[in-house]
């Protein structure tokens, strides 16, 4: 199942294997770009906790049964149009900057106790993409998370090995 295969008109819940899909109407605010002056931590911290809000109201459309996971994976799918209105909202144009505009979001999971923590021993990162939308009323965030089985480790887990340990070499091959 991929972000892209859902309805942009309205927040939508559909069951997946491990997990469930929600969609966010609106876009994270200009200020928390990381490009940037912001002119002051008054107006990031208004886009912050207005981008954590909107997540948790996406999230609570889900229904009153939200599950609970141990570790999960969360996939995001920020969906933009190439115009650029002076709208106040913040249209990413590389993956880097959009994880960066959307930590909001991954606090607003564990606000609402899909996962204990945002570390990462508890949320792993999938995919992330930005997919370009025609309309203005087609922007948002479509967002993916599935529960992760035993079997399968986050990436802070110590059962897993990370990625930089195995790209650097062994100090004692040097």
């Amino acid at each position: 199942m991929r972000l892209g295969d859902h309805s942009k008109e309205a927040i939508r819940w559909q069951a997946v294997v491990k997990g469930f899909v929600f969609f966010v109407p609106t876009l994270p605010g200009r200020a928390l770009s990381p490009n940037g002056a912001h002119g002051g931590w008054q107006p990031v911290a208004a886009a912050r906790d207005q981008l954590r809000a909107d997540v948790s109201i996406a999230i609570q459309a889900l229904g009153p049964a939200l599950p609970s996971y141990e570790r999960a994976r969360v996939s995001v799918e920020m969906r933009l149009t190439r115009k650029r209105p002076r709208d106040g909202f913040y249209r990413a144009r590389d993956v880097g900057n959009m994880v960066s505009a959307i930590k909001p979001l991954y606090d607003a999971i564990v606000d609402m106790g899909i996962v204990p923590d945002d570390d990462a021993a508890h949320l792993d990162f999938g995919e992330h993409r930005i997919r370009r939308v025609e309309k203005l009323l087609e922007e948002g965030i479509g967002v993916l998370v599935e529960e992760l089985g035993p079997e399968e480790k986050a990436d802070g887990d110590p059962a897993s090995k990370n990625t930089q340990s195995r790209l650097l070499p062994d100090s004692s091959e040097t």
